[in-house]
């Protein structure tokens, strides 16, 4: 599990949670998430599945075959997700407000910092909003927030796959 889930996992241990994933891809990070931390009640996969070209990378939402791979990987937990196939900025707010919010979409700055505004909106005060790939557009998005905000944040480097080095970054939500 990504070392953000992981803080989440040791905050909140005795307790039901309600969170959100932003950028689901095929479904891996959600799949750690739902397999490991059985006191999550319902994850929210936010993903619209749109090609997208800001991102230099890999990666992308839009890649041919994610979302049927996410579906079918996840479909054990039915009973625990709800799919949004949606950009944030077109999700509606929530009927009750998030433990945590893990961000991992389009990396393009002003995606990232939409994908941060949208975790404040329904994200209650205590929660944690936190992502992946602490670099680019993400990390430019990140420490204009928490300076802007005067919060403290954490940062984790890890490897994840060699040689590729990666990170985690989050916050609690003031």
């Amino acid at each position: 599990m990504r070392p953000c889930m992981e803080f989440v996992k040791e905050k909140f241990p005795d307790r039901l949670l309600i969170g959100a994933e932003i950028g689901v891809y095929n479904g891996g990070n959600a799949l750690d998430i739902l397999q490991s931390m059985p006191n999550v009640k319902l994850l929210y996969l936010i993903d619209p599945y749109e090609p997208y070209d800001e991102w230099q990378d890999r990666w992308k939402s839009g890649e041919l075959g994610a979302k049927e791979a996410a579906e079918s990987k996840l479909e054990p937990f039915k009973d625990r997700i709800q799919w949004i196939y949606k950009k944030t900025e077109d999700c509606d707010v929530f009927p009750h407000p998030l433990d945590f919010v893990y961000i991992d979409g389009n990396h393009a700055y002003e995606f990232v910092k939409k994908d941060i505004e949208f975790a404040m909106k329904v994200t209650y005060p205590g929660g944690v909003i936190g992502g992946h790939d602490y670099r680019r557009g993400v990390k430019r998005a990140v420490d204009e927030f928490i300076n802007i905000n005067n919060i403290i944040y954490n940062i984790y480097l890890y490897t994840n796959t060699i040689p590729r080095v990666s990170s985690d970054w989050w916050f609690i939500r003031p």
